[in-house]
């Protein structure tokens, strides 16, 4: 849910800064020519944030240029480089082998239906519904699995 002001964004900022079971990176836009801008223009981030769900997010005006595949590719790839077995606070042994995100229905919002592309690309696949008690929603899981972990 986006914030209504720089306090909240702050909040929760700060609640995750203090989670060992979140690691998160700022995705930074790049000029037409692939280099970096003079002044850095922050466009989203990626990552763990409750690992092993991970998420990401965008701002609408870079939303089918690519970026949010490239960070979960990127992201899956380094998670896996780092923590070969899985992240050492996940206590699950199954959670263990996989990355999961959940989204919004598809059906019901354009970015929903955006996120579920993305994730198809980086090589997630539906696993199950999960019940979203904030919303009141049985909403779809992805699951990747790490390399060599599936069954």
């Amino acid at each position: 849910t986006p914030q209504q002001d720089i306090s909240e964004s702050q909040a929760w900022i700060r609640e995750r800064l203090g989670d060992d079971c979140y690691l998160s990176f700022c995705v930074e836009e790049l000029l037409d020519d692939g280099m970096k801008q003079d002044k850095p223009r922050v466009v989203g981030v990626c990552g763990g944030t409750h690992l092993p769900e991970i998420g990401y997010m965008f701002l609408p005006s870079v939303w089918g240029r690519g970026y949010a595949t490239e960070a979960v590719k990127g992201f899956s790839k380094f998670y896996w480089h780092m923590f070969p077995d899985g992240h050492p606070n996940i206590l699950e042994a199954y959670d263990r082998r996989i990355l999961k995100a959940v989204t919004g229905p598809p059906e019901e919002n354009r970015s929903a239906a955006a996120s579920v592309a993305v994730l198809k690309k980086c090589g997630f696949e539906y696993w199950k519904e999960q019940y979203e008690e904030d919303t009141s929603q049985l909403l779809p899981v992805w699951r990747q699995w790490g390399p060599g972990k599936k069954p």
